[in-house]
Order: structure tokens, then sequence, then C-alpha cells
């Protein structure tokens, strides 16, 4: 068989697709190329998260976003140190921690087993005390 009959082929897919010596050759190569990339990544330990890639889920998908807004965090934390300045009293810390957690008045009344008229006057004197230090 001389160089001229020799026929070349490349698989796509599930098929044999007959094709010219220069693409077979430029096919490869590439492909030889990228294999090269990943074996020599591999070996200084580097991970690639398409490797993770499944048809209901991205390889990124796995990864847990820690990102925060700096600023929100910052607030956050101000209004923490400040409050925490002004509540002693355990019932009240409690109080603090069901309102930001979204339960109403009198719920946080059932909670501890107090009035919720106590529960008001717990929250409006944390209000005053927001209010003095952003006022």
């Amino acid at each position: 068989m001389t160089e001229s009959e020799r026929k070349y082929f490349i698989r796509l897919g599930n098929q044999l697709v007959e094709v010219s010596r220069e693409v077979y050759t430029a096919y490869y190569q590439m492909d030889r190329q990228e294999r090269y990339q990943i074996e020599r990544d591999y070996k200084h330990g580097l991970l690639y998260y398409d490797s993770w890639d499944t048809e209901e889920r991205n390889g990124k998908d796995y990864i847990k976003d820690i990102t925060q807004d700096t600023e929100e965090s910052a607030i956050r934390s101000i209004i923490n140190l400040y409050i925490a300045k002004y509540i002693a009293e355990n019932d009240t810390r409690r109080i603090l921690q069901y309102l930001l957690l979204g339960k109403t008045e009198r719920e946080i009344a059932m909670l501890l087993g107090v009035s919720k008229s106590s529960v008001n006057r717990a929250k409006m004197k944390m209000i005053k005390a927001l209010k003095e230090y952003f006022g």
C-alpha cells in the first residue's frame, strides 16, 4: 500500500470519519497536546473541576461560595458589638436572637414564658440604643 492509497480516519462520537492526512495529523497532535497538558497538571497536583462534571451538575457547583459582602459583614460586627454593651440580661439577649430570626413578639413571649409587653419593652430598649449609636 502506498502513501497515496492509505486512508485516514478519526473518531467523532460513535463514528469513524475518513479525513485527509493533514487533518488526521493535526487532530491527533492537538489530542496528544491536550493529554500532555492534563498529565503535566496532574503531576503538579492541579485539579480540574470539569472532571467532576455530570449531566445534572457542573463541577464548579460542588465548591462552596464563601464570598461575603465586606460592607455588610462590617456593619453586622459593629451592630453586634454595640448591642452587646446594652444587653446584659439573658432574656433580653434571647429576645434579640428571636427577633433576628423573624419571630413575632407573641411567639417570643410564649417561648420565653414572659408577657408580650415585656418583650415589647426590651425591643424598644434595643431600638433606642441603636438610634443613640447611629443617630
